[in-house]
């Protein structure tokens, strides 16, 4: 009994390591072919598509956890500047995040087998992922300057971001079971082409009142940048080079 309690533990433990799916507007469209992507067991009634490589999937997303775009500029008769300080300057904090994800399909398609009962579906897109922290006494340097901020100390480990470029191969499978019941499965393959991370930052930018009135800036900084994949792209003499190297590392080649 022990031991089924282990195995449901972790169970629960992998599953809300998970990350869903995303697009969630094509969810229960079933005209659409794409929202076999999002449910693969939505029901399906073409015989075949196909979509157009680089146009028929493009999408985007830009979120936040702290801070709206009505926020900003909802039309409330305020002043942008004033609403800058007061909702996002003077409320947000090293906790709050901005995630970024953007795709670009370039193959999907799909075809009903030999038992009509059957459908298989399948692509290749890129996406880009990233999240950053809001890089707080940054955002109070860059917005009002060091002009009358004598003695304070500007914490340079608020800069927190990562994010990646991967190539994903997906395959679907759809099957009818009844009029009430459909059923499908879906496998992934991800590739990354280059990977970033800057998350272990640390020190400070103080400025203090040096002889004859001059301003004395003391700048302590220890930033650090990780990155994989950026090296050889840089490397690429040419065009053809750049290309052949990020089809080789979207192929698990990289």
């Amino acid at each position: 009994m022990r031991f089924n309690h282990c195995l449901f533990v972790i169970a629960i433990c992998f599953v809300v390591g998970v990350r869903a799916q995303n697009k969630q507007l094509l969810y229960d469209f079933n005209e659409i072919p794409q929202s076999l992507s999002l449910n693969p067991g939505v029901e399906s009634d073409f015989k075949w598509f196909a979509g157009v490589p680089l146009l028929s999937g493009v999408s985007g997303n830009f979120g936040s956890n702290g801070i709206s775009v009505h926020d900003l500029f909802a039309d409330d008769g305020l002043d942008i500047n004033v609403k800058f300080r007061e909702r996002a300057l003077n409320s947000l904090g090293p906790r709050d995040e901005f995630s970024t994800t953007v795709q670009l399909e370039y193959l999907t398609g799909g075809f009903r087998g030999r038992n009509p009962n059957y459908f298989y579906s399948f692509g290749g897109y890129l996406e880009m992922d990233n999240i950053t922290y809001w890089p707080q006494d940054y955002a109070f340097l860059v917005f009002d300057g060091n002009a009358g901020q004598l003695g304070r100390r500007y914490n340079l480990g608020d800069l927190k971001t990562r994010g990646s470029l991967v190539n994903v191969l997906h395959f679907g499978i759809n099957k009818e079971v009844d009029r009430y019941l459909t059923i499908g499965a879906r496998g992934k393959i991800y590739s990354g082409i280059v990977d970033y991370s800057s998350t272990r930052n640390s020190g400070s930018l103080r400025n203090i009142e040096g002889q004859n009135n001059i301003i004395s800036s003391t700048l302590n900084a220890d930033l650090l940048l990780q990155t994989s994949g950026f090296q050889d792209l840089d490397n690429a003499s040419d065009d053809d080079l750049l290309t052949n190297e990020i089809i080789n590392r979207a192929l698990f080649g990289g």
